[in-house]
């Protein structure tokens, strides 16, 4: 397996160093990370729940999950695409009408 991680997310780089090996940094077209296997990709998309929550409000996220669905990303065909959330979202204050409409 070869792990293709995109360059914006070097923030994360003593992360990446510890759970992964080995990595590219490569400027991926859509998601964060791409685990290549031999005749597939597994697409990522990261987000904080802090991010999260602020690209549904402004109805980014709609627009990344859509670009998700590329049949290849880097000339690999992808068969599986997986929406990370981490982080908490209780420390939010999270209020629900602030949403209304987008979920």
């Amino acid at each position: 397996m070869k792990t293709l991680v995109d360059y914006r997310e070097k923030a994360f780089i003593s992360l990446i160093e510890k759970i992964i090996k080995p990595y590219e940094f490569v400027n991926l077209p859509v998601g964060d990370f791409l685990l290549v296997f031999e005749d597939y990709g597994v697409l990522i998309e990261r987000k904080t729940a802090q991010d999260f929550l602020n690209s549904m409000k402004t109805n980014r996220l709609w627009d990344q999950m859509q670009r998700m669905l590329a049949a290849e990303v880097m000339e690999y065909k992808i068969r599986r695409r997986l929406l990370l959330i981490h982080g908490y979202l209780e420390e939010m204050r999270l209020n629900y009408l602030d949403l209304d409409g987008t979920i």
